[in-house]
């Protein structure tokens, strides 16, 4: 099925950023995010699934245990489980993003530290 975000399910996520969530199964679910200038979303991990970060525009920096990773358009980097990450925008310009996690991360996130705003599933 063909998606986009004209046509996908819109959420709002961490600091009230919005994302679209462009295809979900129990095995795997793929965002699109926009994160606005000068915010990061919550430190957290999940259990189970692994999660690829794409950047399509602007920078970001994800942070991990042990290294603050830098990643430009086109480049991506693969979380896997139970490692605590936290993907931020350091800039003054918006952060538009992929994020896929297999199995879909519904049911499984551990917040480090913040919380999730309303309207996202946990």
């Amino acid at each position: 099925m063909k998606m986009c975000i004209n046509t996908a399910e819109r959420y709002k996520w961490g600091d009230n950023y919005d994302c679209w969530l462009l295809h979900k199964c129990s095995e795997l679910s793929v965002w699109h995010k926009v994160l606005p200038p000068r915010r990061a979303e919550a430190r957290h991990f999940h259990n189970y699934s692994q999660q690829f970060f794409y950047i399509l525009s602007g920078s970001a920096v994800l942070k991990i245990p042990g290294k603050n990773i830098e990643l430009k358009p086109q480049e991506g980097y693969s979380v896997p489980p139970l490692v605590p990450h936290q993907l931020c925008n350091e800039t003054d310009s918006s952060l538009d993003y992929l994020v896929t996690s297999q199995p879909d991360f519904k049911g499984d996130i551990v917040f480090v530290e913040g919380k999730v705003s309303s309207g996202m599933h946990t």
